[in-house]
């Protein structure tokens, strides 16, 4: 509830985009993150230069670079199939973006049409600062990404354990297990 949209044609240049492209199942952008206190943009949240399909690998790591307020995804993505694809308790949209990238392209906006406030009293924030809170969200992942991986039946193992990789690595950092991290 924080995040804004700063776009008039937002939901327009997707929707364009998505109308154009039917193998399109997800369209994001980019967005400016903001500190929520002192109402003072601190970055951007973007992964590439150019406007282009996103790598799954890229989705399926936690989808960190898709801002929620960004995501513009096909009803008919919440199909039956869609609710027999694994929860993730750890983040909602995570869920929505890999599935997207399962069905369909996701094609990612080079634009920041929304800005996403980094709030100290958010969920999320409270689980980046507590280690043993981001360490446990961690492994939520992992499990999630194997329950991703046996529903898939393997087809996209690289992508997922790279993914669990990844957390692996998140969980080791946090450890401050840094030559295990190195290795």
């Amino acid at each position: 509830g924080d995040d804004y949209w700063i776009d008039p044609l937002k939901l327009q240049k997707q929707y364009d985009y998505m109308e154009s492209h039917p193998e399109c199942s997800l369209c994001c952008h980019n967005a400016f993150r903001e500190n929520a206190e002192k109402g003072r943009r601190i970055g951007k949240l973007r992964i590439y230069d150019d406007s282009r399909n996103a790598s799954r690998l890229h989705v399926f790591r936690d989808g960190g670079f898709l801002p929620t307020a960004s995501l513009f995804y096909r009803n008919a993505l919440f199909s039956e199939d869609y609710h027999s694809f694994p929860v993730n308790s750890a983040a909602g949209d995570i869920r929505i973006q890999c599935y997207a990238a399962l069905v369909g392209d996701v094609y990612y906006l080079n634009e920041a049409m929304s800005v996403c406030r980094i709030n100290n009293q958010s969920v999320t924030h409270g689980a980046k600062a507590d280690v043993n809170v981001a360490i446990k969200r961690q492994e939520i992942f992992i499990n999630w990404y194997q329950e991703v991986d046996k529903y898939t039946q393997y087809h996209y193992h690289q992508e997922i354990d790279h993914s669990i990789a990844f957390c692996e690595a998140r969980i080791n950092r946090l450890k401050k297990k840094y030559f295990k991290l190195w290795n």
